[in-house]
Order: structure tokens, then sequence, then C-alpha cells
């Protein structure tokens, strides 16, 4: 038997679409406060913005 069915991957890729809107960097482990973001630059660093699709099926 499979440990991951298209089933089960078909959801997880949803569960991780529904969850991350927003991508950060970072210059070490931001732990659970999200610390060590990037900051400063040129052009300045700013969050970017995901699109994820919802996926109907895995093939």
């Amino acid at each position: 038997m499979a440990l991951a069915t298209n089933a089960m991957k078909t959801a997880l890729l949803n569960a991780y679409a529904a969850q991350g809107t927003w991508i950060s960097l970072h210059t070490a482990d931001p732990g659970s406060t999200g610390a060590s973001e990037v900051s400063g630059g040129t052009p300045a660093y700013a969050r970017q913005q995901t699109t994820w699709g919802l996926r109907r099926r895995v093939p």
C-alpha cells in the first residue's frame, strides 16, 4: 500500500495553498515568532504574496 496516495497529495497541496499567502526570507531560524526577517537592501526587501491555485487532483 502506498503511503502517499493521490488523494492525500491533493489534500496536502490544497492545505498548503490555504495556509501560505505570504513568503518571507530570514537570516536565521525564525522560530515561532518570525524573528530574523531580512530588512533593507536596494531595492528594499518586502514580503511577497503567493498565488497558489487549488489542485483538483494529482496526476
